[in-house]
Parts: C-alpha cells; structure tokens; sequence
C-alpha cells in the first residue's frame, strides 16, 4: 500500500511541475524585432511596410512605441503618423507581426540622399523589446546625380569570338537628365587598333559615352581583332575618368578586359616540381610570335633561390641557331645535312665545352659525346651517353659512360623507361631542342648507379583533351609531384 501511495504522489508532483512549466512559457512575454536592420530605397518608390517580427503570438492586445529620427522628417508620410517623434503601433493579440509604413513624398529638386531611423523603444504588459531594436531607411534623391560604376572589374574573351563583348556601367538610379560619361584606357600588351577596336569609337584612348535621362545602365562593346600570331593573352584597362553634372563616379571605376590569344590557348606554360621541403624546381615556356619557344625561363629553390633564363635564336629558316644561357654563356648548334651534329658552348667568348651527337637509322640522337676545355687549352672526351628507343622514338635506355684513353669506356649509370602511357607529353625531354625524346608520358623510371637501384613509378590527374595536370612520382626513397600549367 505504501508503495502505490509513492508511485501515485510522484505522478502527481510530475504533473504539477509539467503546469507549472507550460504556465511559465505562458506568461513569458512576446519579443518585438525589427524583421530588417537597414534598407534603401529611391524617393519615387511606392508606399513601403516596414514589419517587427513577434518571437511567438501576442498573449494580450498591446502596442510598442517607436522612436524616428530625421533631419528631413517632412519629406515623408509615415502611417501610424509619428506624435513628437513617437509612432504608437496596435499589437493584437495573437498577432506574430505588425508593422507601419513609410513613404517618400516625391519632388523635383536636387536634395540628395535622406536617411530616416526607426528605434523600438517601449512595449506594453506581455511583450518585450529585442536586440534588433533599430531600423535604418536611406532614400536616394531620384534627381540627384546618379553614381556610376562598372558592373564587373573583369572580363576575357578569344580573340577569334564571333561577337564583341558588351561591357557594362550600372547607374545607382535612374539618371536625372542627359549626360556622358568618359571613359580612358590604358594598354598594357593590346594595341587599339591591332588588337582590339570599340564601339562607339576611340578618340586618343578615350570613348565617349552618351546618357540618356531615365537610364539605369550605360554599355560600350569590346571587338577583338583576330590574328594568326601567338602573342599570349592581350590586356587593356578601362577607367571611367569624367562624368557631367548628373552623374558622379562609383566605387567599380576600372575594368580589365584581356584577350585570349586562340593559336597559343591549351600550349605548354609551365611546370612547377616539388619534392620535400626546401627543394623545387619551375620551368616557364614563353612563344614568339610564329609559335617557336622564345625563352624558358628557370628557377630553383636546393633551398637557396637561383633563377635565369634560357633564350632562344634562330636562322631565317626558322632552325634554331643557338641558345643564351646567362649574359656570359651561349651554346651555338653545327648542322650538316639538316642535322644538328654539333654544339658549342662559350664563356666569355671563349669555347669551353663541346658536344657531338650520333644518329641511329631512325633519325634519332644515339649518341653524346661531351669534350670539355682543360687549363691547357686542349679538349678531353669527358662523357658519352647513349640512347635507346622504342619503335615509336620513345626513349628505353640512358646509359652514361666515362671515357678511357686507350681503354674501355667505365659504365656510370643506366636510366630506364620500360612503359608509357598513351598521353601526349605537354614538357617532353629533348637533348637539342625541336627534337622530343619522350612524346609520351612516362609511367615508370629506374636509375642504377652501381651503388643503388632508384625504382620511381609515375601517376597522373588530367585535364580535358587528355591533359596532365599533375604527376606524381612514388620511389622507395622519395617521392615529388609535378603540377603543369597551360595558356
């Protein structure tokens, strides 16, 4: 008996407690917010409600007391209309919002912008004034000068594209009468003319553009010139540099336009290999204008910083003639029967080194052989490499030998490529320039000095077209990725 009389008590107390919580949730006061903190509008807009949210519906009828500021009061209808800077807003009971308008009594004159502030500031029994307690209304003069601005700070475009590009200036409001607004570019590596012309036309770098009254956006066109060079991408900025007295500059007041050249798009730019920490390396190609290499230009972190370049030259044949590794250092190229048979390295002007190259049946580089300048002034055989092929003049075999006068070559080291994968090779390997060594990509290398065996395989990420776009590269003691870059 004592046992159900405890279970019964508990059941009781429990009941009450859950009362007395739902009673309590009862009787908390409904919180009053501003449902926006700040909003602009134009003078000639239409009526607009402003609303305060109710955290939950309103136990009892009451209302809330909001505060307004304005310099410029008089220049608007509010309803409730405001008694000494008061409006008293009803709050029916049950009701999770209520709200007041205000409109902008619209003029013709120039009088700028107008800023009206709306403060909750007392509430009756059963409601409660929130955090967001503030409201902020900015209305713009429809007859002030309207701000103007580009829409976008950039843009690009193919040089081959059918169509221009429309570029566009927004307007903050409609503008209050006829204008222009000028515009003035700078070029950076387009030319007007050449590589680009507009419309409306260009005067000295200058277009003029015309506003009409009531507009809300002003636009010129972009027409890019195509041509048949790989003269990379093309820049040119825009900058609105005066407007008349019924317009004022914006924020956006340049925009970048840069032309993609269509012979270069999809060309090897870069690669950039990283292995450990303190250790990269980054090759960049840049074109001439027939699409031959220009210049490579270098740079590596071993983990001190060296950067250069390597530039190219060539013969009226388009043949390359020699290559200038620092301003002291060349290397001219000998040919006989179209072949490059040898090349000559300079310092100073002065011979320090040359090398000659071998040819197998298939037209490829199976030998070469380096000389290098002794104090003396004579010329010692240093190194000799030989190259191995596939049928499709991938490269098999490196093997590096030292020359012995008079004796047999000493075996140095052997570099391996057993396969490859079908993929284009974006930066293949090339003992001369112009003359690949690996079309294909490499899936796999191994390097044997004698002391060790370096075994490496190859893995890739691409691109559309069968791209790569990073490699990475796995051996048993290191590993490093190669990211590639494309115009």
């Amino acid at each position: 008996m004592k046992t159900h009389t405890l279970i019964a008590t508990m059941a009781i107390a429990l009941s009450l407690c859950s009362c007395d919580h739902d009673a309590e949730v009862a009787l908390r006061p409904s919180v009053a917010t501003f449902s926006l903190e700040a909003v602009s509008f134009s003078e000639n807009d239409e009526i607009q409600n402003v609303i305060i949210a109710l955290s939950k519906p309103a136990a009892q009828a009451g209302s809330l007391s909001v505060g307004v500021e304005s310099a410029a009061l008089n220049h608007f209808e509010i309803s409730p209309a405001p008694q000494n800077g008061i409006i008293s807003i009803v709050v029916p009971q049950g009701s999770t919002t209520v709200k007041f308008t205000i409109r902008s009594i619209d003029n013709k004159a120039i009088d700028g912008t107008k800023l009206v502030n709306f403060t909750l500031l007392d509430a009756t029994r059963g409601l409660q004034i929130g955090t967001r307690n503030r409201f902020s209304s900015t209305w713009l003069d429809d007859e002030s000068p309207a701000r103007v601005s580009f829409a976008l700070a950039r843009t690009t475009q193919f040089e081959s594209a059918s169509a221009g590009s429309v570029i566009t200036l927004t307007l903050s409001h409609a503008v209050p009468g006829d204008g222009t607004v000028g515009i003035h570019f700078v070029n950076d590596k387009a030319a007007y003319g050449r590589d680009f012309t507009t419309h409306p036309d260009a005067v000295n770098n200058t277009l003029v553009l015309p506003v009409l009254a009531g507009a809300t956006s002003i636009s010129f066109t972009i027409d890019p010139l195509n041509d048949a060079l790989f003269n990379a991408d093309r820049t040119v900025t825009f900058t609105i540099n005066s407007v008349s007295a019924v317009l004022e500059k914006g924020l956006q007041l340049s925009h970048e336009f840069t032309i993609t050249d269509d012979e270069l798009a999809g060309r090897a730019k870069a690669y950039y290999t990283q292995a450990g920490s303190g250790w990269s390396s980054k090759r960049t190609i840049f074109y001439t204008l027939d699409g031959s290499v220009d210049r490579i230009a270098w740079e590596n972190q071993t983990p001190g910083t060296s950067t250069g370049a390597y530039v190219y030259q060539y013969d009226n044949a388009g043949l390359i003639e020699s290559v200038t590794k620092s301003s002291v250092t060349y290397v001219k190229y000998i040919r006989e029967n179209g072949r490059i048979v040898k090349a000559e390295e300079y310092d100073n002007n002065e011979l320090d080194q040359y090398t000659l190259y071998g040819y197998d049946a298939m037209g490829n580089i199976s030998e070469v052989a380096i000389y290098d300048r002794q104090s003396d002034g004579r010329f010692v055989f240093s190194l000799d490499f030989v190259f191995l092929y596939y049928a499709d003049g991938n490269l098999y075999k490196k093997l590096a030998y030292n020359p012995v006068e008079g004796g047999e070559p000493v075996w140095l080291s052997t570099d391996t490529y057993e396969n490859y994968i079908d993929a284009v090779n974006p930066f293949p390997l090339e003992i001369v320039y112009g003359q690949p060594i690996q079309n294909k990509l490499p899936s796999n290398y191994r390097h044997e000095n004698g002391e060790k065996v370096l075994d490496y395989s190859f893995s890739y990420e691409f691109l559309s077209g069968n791209r790569p776009s990073r490699r990475t590269a796995t051996g048993s003691s290191a590993s490093e990725t190669t990211v590639y870059e494309y115009y």
